[in-house]
């Protein structure tokens, strides 16, 4: 698989990860940490996802 489609398919997963917590209404300092250390992000790469 080509480096892009890998990064599209992180990149879904992850803001599906954050759509879901919220829906359930997981506070987002919760998610913020759980999406770190699921996904290997970095506390600035984690927040960037959370805004989008």
């Amino acid at each position: 698989m080509s480096k892009l489609m890998e990064d599209m398919r992180n990149e879904a997963a992850i803001l599906s990860a954050i759509g879901t917590a919220r829906f359930y209404n997981i506070p987002e300092g919760t998610i913020l940490t759980d999406i770190m250390k699921c996904f290997d992000l970095t506390e600035k790469q984690a927040k960037e996802y959370m805004l989008k």
